[in-house]
């Protein structure tokens, strides 16, 4: 059976509404995703790092709990685990404060191995920092050797910004090695200061041909090397949007898994199959936007 690899930093994530704390759930992108791939009872593992204290713990427990392998994650011995406050706005939009330490951050030197059939899942900054790119890029080009399918999530928040020209090779490296990139609206206005969906595609073909933009919960836009097409978000009543990027990410790769497709598949994958996957990903989505959950339920 093919399995899933995440790689991606953890965090511990405070929701805050009207102030006060409601709730505390054990996060980081790509650590969200795994954990909603976990729940759909794929073989899942996930690769990153965090503190030894009682978040860290907690962290590694909940993968553990949802069927995710915590093989190749690091404690590292005197880590604080890294906070994340969600302040909920009056859309129920989080407005994010991070406590992080990136200038800490390691890649494990344990890690699995990939094969034709398999996804690995990575993004958000702690795929650019330098600290972590000369090996994650090693890991990635044996996984694109192996034949595995790799999706990418660029997840760059505009706190970033000022280390833009010092990431910029890591990031045409990252989008080099995807089978898919996967970005919102915000990311490509930051890092290409782009948002017309033309524009943003002629930057980022060139490296990878198939592209997903989201744009909120408005709408979605594929872009392929054979067609584009744009799909209309049903509005909900939404609780929280924490995870629910991650979860939309979860949805694709579940989806991917399911029907089998490869990488070697994508190319020639109908608009009827991309339909159905990109109806996966909304339908994760919006279920973890209508609770203060990172995740979706177990299926």
């Amino acid at each position: 059976m093919s399995k899933v690899v995440g790689i991606g930093e953890t965090v511990t994530d405070f929701i805050i509404r009207n102030g006060k704390p409601e709730d505390m759930v054990c996060g980081g992108s790509c650590y969200n995703s795994m954990i909603s791939i976990g729940r759909c009872g794929l073989e899942a593992a996930f690769v990153g790092e965090t503190g030894d204290d009682k978040l860290g713990l907690l962290t590694r427990q909940t993968l553990e709990e949802n069927g995710v392998s915590t093989e190749y994650l690091v404690m590292t011995p005197g880590k604080r685990s890294q906070l994340s406050l969600a302040f909920l706005n009056e859309k129920n939009d989080a407005e994010y404060v991070f406590y992080k330490d990136h200038a800490s951050d390691i890649f494990p030197q344990k890690r699995p191995s990939l094969q034709k059939g398999d996804v690995l899942m990575f993004g958000s900054f702690y795929a650019l920092n330098p600290l972590v790119h000369t090996q994650l890029s090693a890991f990635t080009s044996q996984a694109k050797q192996a034949g595995a399918t790799i999706y990418y999530d660029i997840n760059f928040r505009s706190s970033h910004l000022p280390d833009l020209p010092k990431i910029s090779n890591a990031l045409a490296d990252n989008l080099a090695k995807a089978t898919i990139v996967r970005g919102s609206d915000e990311d490509f206005q930051n890092i290409f200061g782009l948002s017309t969906k033309q524009d943003i595609y002629n930057n980022v073909s060139p490296y990878c041909p198939n592209l997903i933009i989201t744009r909120g919960g408005r709408h979605i836009s594929l872009l392929t090397r054979h067609f584009y097409k744009d799909y209309t978000v049903a509005p909900i009543e939404v609780v929280s949007t924490v995870g629910a990027g991650d979860s939309f990410n979860a949805g694709i790769v579940c989806s991917l898994i399911s029907q089998g497709i490869g990488r070697d598949d994508m190319d020639s994958l109908t608009e009827t199959r991309w339909d159905d996957i990109i109806a996966t990903a909304t339908s994760f989505a919006r279920e973890v936007c209508q609770s203060t959950s990172n995740y979706i339920s177990f299926k």
